[in-house]
């Protein structure tokens, strides 16, 4: 069964509400990437766009809702509440339950650290980690988001893909950061890895 959703109410009208929330999504998605001590309402400004009374206003009502804290002065970082329901969140995935033999048999038959990971918004989102036996740790942390082209779970999941059409639209859609020397750079080249891994693991030629 497929259920999906819309903006849309009656008659084709928006529903009420829906812009702002998606404001108040993009910030938390803003603050959320921040991987360091924290934003200040400067940095949410470059990084969303919005005019700084806007972000006054939904900062404020993520606080009231514990979903930020204030990590002092005007630096910001998520909050209990939001960390509480994001662990709720993962501890109910049927897919980490159903997925977590196969990933301590694969984490024991390569020694390494594996994760498993989701598509949500564009990027690959971690849901399940077990980490190596080894002494040598993974950093990297649940909830987490790494990109299709830099990361080896996106570009698994992009091989694992049936639907070329579907595949295409992904890949048409990123924006190419170089982050190491060994970053690709464009979608050919991401296309080049994506046929030799479904030459490689899948058998497809």
């Amino acid at each position: 069964m497929t259920i999906t959703t819309s903006s849309q109410g009656k008659a084709g009208q928006p529903v009420a509400g829906t812009a702002s929330f998606s404001k108040f999504m993009r910030v938390l998605d803003a603050i959320a990437g921040n991987a360091g001590p924290g934003v200040t309402i400067q940095d949410l400004s470059v990084s969303v766009g919005y005019p700084k009374p806007t972000l006054y206003r939904i900062v404020d009502a993520l606080l009231a809702e514990g979903l930020i804290i204030n990590k002092g002065g005007q630096l910001f970082g998520l909050g209990p509440r939001l960390i509480s329901l994001a662990s709720q969140a993962l501890e109910s995935s049927d897919l980490r339950k159903v997925c977590r033999e196969q990933l301590m048999a694969l984490r024991d038959q390569t020694g390494e650290t594996v994760h498993l990971a989701v598509p949500v918004n564009g990027a690959m989102t971690y849901i399940d980690k077990l980490e190596s036996l080894q002494a040598v740790r993974m950093n990297s942390r649940l909830g987490s988001q790494v990109t299709f082209y830099s990361s080896s779970v996106g570009k698994a999941y992009l091989a694992a893909l049936k639907d070329d059409a579907h595949r295409r639209q992904l890949v048409s859609a990123i924006t190419f950061e170089k982050f190491t020397d060994n970053t690709l750079p464009g979608a050919q080249p991401l296309y080049q890895e994506i046929r030799d891994i479904e030459q490689q693991v899948f058998g497809r030629s």
